[in-house]
């Protein structure tokens, strides 16, 4: 090893040391120590003769603002994107949430969440976040496009198709397509593996991977329809979820006509009881992870070219590791080997927020979920315009900009072969420490990407092709000397980038993430540009805007009256917008853009056309009653909309309200009146002019409406007759914030409603007072199963318990969940006769200052929830078999925000099927009023599917539940 070392020390006379100062992009030059003997020494040859290209932008991010306190087009989280450097694309609306998120309203929907998850999953999650999308007013879709356009990156769509239809998923493909969004891929569901009948963690939508692909079938097609050369991928397990991976990915390379494009997965690896211990694991899963994809799919594929998007990965979710500087090298380091690997085409990684950009905190110390929740309590909105975020980079962000600096600038991926260096450990063994990839910068540069697992740092020569590389280099990195280094709201940068000059060899620091870059050869002619708006003005004009292209030195507009024939062309120069002029109103115009340099021209971009006229009539195709007060309109997409107009009012055709509803395909309309008919239209308007009103489509709004039954399930299959059965979906039956200066329902001793201590925050709570009663007793508590939600916060230094009640008799007979300060755990109490028994416990995790408390109670099953994480602690007891719920509070220090009660709402079900899984449900039952049914006298060998509706005396639930097959 020490040879190797001296030899390339002679060869380029070594031994240098830089001096410190800040270079041109403000970022601090490090002084670099000189080499010591002791460092473990290393030489990478890079092989250009072994070339992959790589698509535009390879790389991306998963993104869920949806359910979080960050607009998505907050100016601040625009710039970090644009100060982060190239994004190939951000996945929109996210994972998990895009199960319940509804892109026509821009929210989560309750009646999509209430059921999705397992048994004992919280319904906080669906409704808490349903309250973000009102103050926020939504993302919407609009928002999101603003987003893309605005940092020059691609879009990466997930489809619900556990509660969208196909007719959404193609009006969803046909809005994208109108408004020129450049989509890599639409993924037809998130993580689908859970919701098949083997699972156990939620809704059983599909009985198996293969119906689920029978199922998805329809929005596939639909989107094909709608965005012609869509690219469609479907969900296959999670690589890390083995014991549901064999059966569910079985199906799927079984499947006999593998309509779909590509395939994506996500995989999560790496944790241990200690840093150590994960580290070990996680090295192992690195190693594993191109063998992998090389033995479990590619030989498994009916098409072996079967492209693989990698849409989430990382070190184990919520794990040691989590946001650690060595999960950003075990991201950072999987990028280097997967683009190489022949099958994947983009790889996503880590989030956007609560990643690159964090929101936990605006600057001036204010919480913003705090913000956010006082904000619904007063019945307001919040103006982001008006928040300042005191945002900062997660320590796998920053390593992950380190390596995104490379790839998502480079057309080509070069093997790196790392000979000699230090060892890391892995399970059961050892590896080499130091990984590298090369990559071809489109604009001449080339880089060279090196991950360093071990505490030394280490010091490599770089040859290309077997020559050593002479050029200058510039080394951007990040280092920490704790591979579990976090970065945080008080200390923003323990890991940093930092960037110097330097030369071959090149130190390479302990646990980090290094680039390197030199020139190289002249720039590759630009890639296509993407055309994404042409506008038509008055007067015969047409703006036109593009996505900028590495390494272009200008554009030429071509444009003409035909598609793909183009007889004019402009040289826009280097503009990225550009106005035509001398058009002809009424006449339609295709147009195009190419990018040029010295090396040469891109080939055209899509073309866009623009039709100098007024848009065409939108069809109003769904209005329904949502919530109390509320009704979701959803419309068609027209091309050539700027934006739609919604007009309303309580007598057909006679329209008292008008609703600026932007460039979106469907709304949220709020503040109507219940039990009160409304009738609604639409209309799409341009510069040009507005579309006559679409058909009328009226709706009713209801205080309280049913939620869809959840869990839809087979329990008993034979022959002529199947028996199915369901259970029914709680839903928020009642809230109290007092706001309006009362207890409201609850009944208590020695409470009072009082202002919060901090007066700028201008909300009232409740609070036990010195000397009075431990309860206050929700009145009209539901019977049977329910679950009750308070928000606590403790507003001082006292000690003693604090949180809610269920089944409460009187304070000798109840059970309790509730924080105790004094030993500092959370705690499952069964009270009967006046004896406490702690019924499960747990030591605090996270802030325990402000909670969201639940108890859920389910016949003799009792679950206590905490803020998002779900159960946290259960019990089964059948000693108290009723009661009330109840705020509870051992004394003064305890301050009640708000109180909500969920139960089940439903007098009866209808029962429907079909001979297809997503068209032609006729209604077999009606007024069924358990939750089972069974349908008998079928003939043999005919495959039929179910689903079924809620029902009370208010009307019939929006969505059915998930659908089941029989046979």
């Amino acid at each position: 090893m020490l040879s190797i070392a001296v030899l390339a020390a002679v060869s380029f006379g070594l031994w240098r040391t830089w001096g410190g100062s800040m270079n041109k992009g403000g970022e601090a030059e490090i002084t670099a120590a000189p080499f010591q003997t002791d460092e473990a020494h290393a030489v990478i040859d890079i092989d250009t003769k072994r070339e992959k290209s790589i698509p535009y932008g390879m790389r991306g991010v998963n993104n869920e603002t949806s359910n979080k306190e960050a607009f998505i087009n907050h100016s601040q989280m625009i710039d970090e994107v644009n100060r982060y450097g190239r994004l190939g694309f951000i996945r929109w609306p996210g994972g998990t949430n895009s199960d319940v998120f509804n892109w026509r309203t821009g929210m989560p929907d309750i009646d999509y969440g209430a059921f999705a998850f397992g048994p004992d999953g919280t319904t906080h999650g669906p409704h808490t976040t349903f309250r973000l999308g009102q103050v926020k007013g939504g993302e919407h879709i609009a928002d999101y496009i603003e987003l893309l356009r605005k940092t020059n990156t691609k879009a990466m769509i997930t489809v619900n198709t556990t509660r969208q239809t196909a007719e959404q998923a193609g009006d969803l493909a046909k809005y994208l397509y109108d408004n020129r969004v450049p989509v890599i891929y639409f993924e037809l569901g998130n993580e689908i593996m859970f919701f098949t009948s083997s699972s156990g963690k939620s809704t059983p939508y599909y009985k198996t991977a293969a119906d689920y692909l029978d199922k998805v079938r329809g929005h596939y097609e639909a989107i094909k329809r709608n965005y012609p050369g869509a690219k469609v991928i479907i969900s296959m397990a999670n690589s890390n979820k083995p014991e549901m991976a064999n059966a569910f990915d079985k199906d799927v390379f079984a499947y006999p006509d593998p309509y779909w494009d590509g395939i994506t997965f996500h995989r999560f690896e790496g944790d241990g009881k200690t840093v150590p211990e994960a580290m070990k694991s996680a090295n192992s899963a690195l190693e594993k992870l191109v063998p992998l994809i090389d033995t479990n799919y590619v030989p498994k594929f009916q098409n072996r070219n079967t492209p693989i998007y990698l849409g989430e990965q990382g070190v184990a979710l919520g794990g040691i590791l989590e946001s650690t500087q060595y999960h950003g090298i075990y991201v950072a380091e999987s990028i280097l080997r997967l683009s190489a690997q022949p099958n994947i085409t983009y790889l996503a990684g880590y989030r956007l927020h609560n990643g690159i950009f964090n929101t936990n905190a605006v600057r001036g110390g204010t919480n913003v979920s705090l913000l956010m929740e006082d904000a619904y309590q007063r019945g307001e909105t919040v103006d982001p315009a008006l928040l300042s975020y005191d945002s900062y980079y997660h320590a796998s962000s920053a390593s992950l900009r380190v390596v995104d600096g490379a790839v998502n600038y480079s057309s080509a991926v070069w093997p790196a072969q790392v000979t000699g260096g230090a060892e890391s450990t892995k399970t059961g063994g050892s590896m080499p420490a130091l990984y590298a990839a090369a990559y071809k910068g489109e604009n001449g540069t080339r880089y060279l990407v090196v991950t360093n697992k071990s505490a030394q740092s280490q010091q490599i020569s770089v040859r290309m092709d077997g020559k050593p590389v002479q050029a200058e280099m510039r080394k951007t990195y990040t280092t920490a000397n704790d591979p579990a280094a976090r970065n945080t709201a008080m200390q923003k940068e323990q890991v940093a980038i930092r960037s110097e000059s330097t030369a071959n060899p090149v130190t390479v620091a302990p646990y980090s993430v290094t680039r390197l870059e030199w020139s190289g050869a002249a720039p590759d002619a630009p890639r296509e540009a993407w055309l994404y708006a042409a506008e038509p003005g008055s007067g015969g004009t047409v703006d036109l805007r593009w996505y900028s292209t590495t390494n272009a030195t200008g554009y030429k507009i071509k444009y003409g009256t035909a598609s793909k024939t183009y007889t004019q062309t402009i040289d826009a120069g280097q503009a990225l917008e550009y106005k035509v002029s001398g058009l002809t109103e009424g006449r339609t115009y295709y147009f195009a853009v190419a990018a040029y340099n010295g090396s040469g021209e891109s080939p055209a971009s899509n073309e866009t056309v623009a039709a100098l006229s007024v848009p065409g009539i939108p069809v109003l195709r769904h209005a329904y009653a949502e919530r109390s007060g509320k009704v979701v309109l959803e419309w068609q997409p027209v091309a050539g909309a700027d934006g739609y107009r919604i007009a309303y009012g309580k007598a057909p055709g006679q329209y008292t309200g008008t609703i600026e509803a932007g460039n979106n395909a469907g709304w949220l309309v709020s503040g109507l009146d219940n039990d009160t008919r409304y009738y609604f239209a639409v209309r799409a308007y341009n510069a040009l002019g507005e579309s006559r009103n679409s058909a009328e489509l009226d709706a009713v709004p209801r205080r309280l409406l049913p939620l869809a039954p959840r869990d839809l399930a087979i329990k008993q299959e034979s022959g002529p007759s199947i028996t199915m059965q369901w259970k029914p979906a709680r839903t928020e039956v009642a809230e109290h914030n007092f706001e309006d200066g009362t207890a409201g329902p609850f009944r208590a001793e020695g409470w009072k409603v009082e202002p919060h201590p901090d007066r700028n925050r201008k909300v009232s709570g409740y609070r036990a007072q010195a000397g009075g009663g431990a309860f206050a007793v929700w009145t009209d508590t539901p019977q049977g199963q329910y679950e009750g939600e308070a928000l606590v916060e403790w507003t001082d230094g006292t000690a003693g318990q604090a949180g809610v009640a269920a089944r409460y008799v009187d304070r000798d007979n109840h059970i309790r969940f509730v924080y105790d300060r004094a030993d500092k755990q959370y705690k499952l109490i069964k009270v009967t006769e006046g004896k406490e028994q702690v019924l499960a416990s747990k030591k605090e995790s996270g802030n325990p200052k402000r909670l969201y408390l639940f108890i859920t109670v389910d016949g003799n099953n009792i679950y206590a929830k905490l803020n998002n994480e779900g159960t946290i602690l259960r019990a089964t007891d059948s000693s108290l078999p009723s009661g009330k719920f109840a705020l509870y509070s051992s004394g003064p220090g305890a301050w009640f925000d708000t109180a909500r009660m969920y139960a089940p709402n439903t007098k009866s079900y209808t029962v429907y099927r079909s001979t297809k899984p997503d068209a032609g449900f006729e209604a077999i039952a009606e007024g069924v009023a358990e939750t089972a049914y069974t349908d008998s006298g079928l003939p043999e060998g005919q495959r039929y599917y179910y689903k079924v509706q809620a029902v009370n005396e208010q009307g019939e639930s929006v969505t059915f539940s998930n659908v089941i097959r029989k046979n």
